[in-house]
């Protein structure tokens, strides 16, 4: 289905659907009017396939308030709504409060809105390695995914697998590394035992944020809040804490920040023990299972960094296609790491 995911940018559509839905929208503004309205695009211009927008919203007596909008042409927002609906309200009813407030979702230009999270990445704390609001967020996000994972969804919930490409998904996508990239393939032997990733995925299925990166984790003060449910569905539970703990230790050309070694293992120690405190797993069960699935990760990345620039392989200058295998060289020796 082709959405028309730039109304998000059309003035008069904006200024329309929030003049009717405002009360729905902004519940703390009834007795307002809206005055005016400011439209910020915050995705790049080559995302042609998504855009992301920030609405400020003025109202009358110099009130204000802001919201977001996500679209996407390819990937409907519809299962990323329902989840974000089903935990939201599933928090309300807990007195918590940690994740946007879903607003709308326009379906057929597949928009959806949601309420503005102030303050800034959980990436850019690690960034700064800024250890005191680390060591005190980290075991805070542990337990909220421990009781995301806990959360009982009924077939009536309609919530969608999350999308998994199976071991000849990644046989696949190394043939294709290897036809462009023939130098690579001394590392890609050495991949072995996918199929300890199939099993594993299908050995226990429950709600996954599936993307659950620090760049999808917001921290306002002491508190934190988690946004983008895109990838959102069924999936194995390890995922979610899989993918914050491989955040600690990504290659130097994926991600550089200012953790060092002893800091690195600190940090996923953290994350690591009180997940398995507050999920009630055995702590070394957790561990075992945890490496079959980092490994997943750093293939999702190779497979991610990949399809990124594969329509552009023949036409890259030397130095950029030099950089590209060096990413994929880095986590694809990650994977064999934690797989072999």
């Amino acid at each position: 289905m082709n959405y028309n995911i730039f109304k998000s940018l059309d003035t008069n559509y904006i200024a329309k659907l929030f003049t009717q839905k405002k009360d729905k929208f902004f519940p703390q503004f009834k007795n307002e009017k809206i005055n005016h309205i400011i439209m910020k695009k915050t995705s790049p211009d080559w995302a042609k396939d998504t855009c992301l927008v920030e609405y400020k919203i003025n109202f009358s007596h110099r009130q204000s308030a802001k919201i977001r909008g996500t679209a996407s042409a390819k990937r409907s927002k519809i299962n990323a709504w329902q989840v974000m609906n089903y935990v939201y309200n599933y928090h309300l009813n807990q007195g918590l409060s940690n994740i946007a407030r879903p607003i709308f979702l326009d379906r057929q230009n597949n928009i959806l809105f949601y309420e503005e999270v102030p303050g800034i990445l959980l990436a850019d704390l690690m960034n700064r390695n800024e250890a005191k609001k680390l060591n005190k967020l980290l075991p805070s996000i542990s337990k909220w995914l421990a009781k995301l994972h806990q959360l009982r969804i009924k077939p009536a919930d309609k919530i969608k697998k999350s999308f998994y490409p199976k071991a000849e998904g990644y046989q696949l996508l190394f043939s294709q590394i290897k036809h462009f990239f023939p130098e690579l393939d001394n590392e890609i032997k050495k991949i072995n035992n996918l199929n300890l990733i199939d099993q594993i995925w299908n050995s226990k299925k429950t709600l996954i944020h599936g993307d659950f990166y620090p760049g999808n984790i917001i921290i306002n003060n002491n508190n934190f809040f988690v946004i983008d449910f895109d990838k959102s569905g069924i999936g194995y539970p390890l995922m979610d804490l899989a993918t914050l703990y491989a955040s600690f230790e990504f290659p130097a050309d994926i991600w550089k920040t200012k953790i060092g070694l002893k800091d690195q293992k600190h940090y996923q120690k953290i994350l690591i023990e009180n997940y398995s405190h507050f999920a009630e797993i055995d702590l070394e069960r957790v561990k075992n299972e945890l490496k079959i699935i980092l490994a997943k990760i750093f293939l999702d990345l190779t497979r991610y960094f990949f399809l990124f620039d594969r329509l552009n392989i023949d036409s890259m200058k030397l130095k950029d296609k030099k950089i590209l295998i060096n990413k994929l060289k880095s986590l694809i020796n990650k994977a064999e790491n934690y797989l072999n």
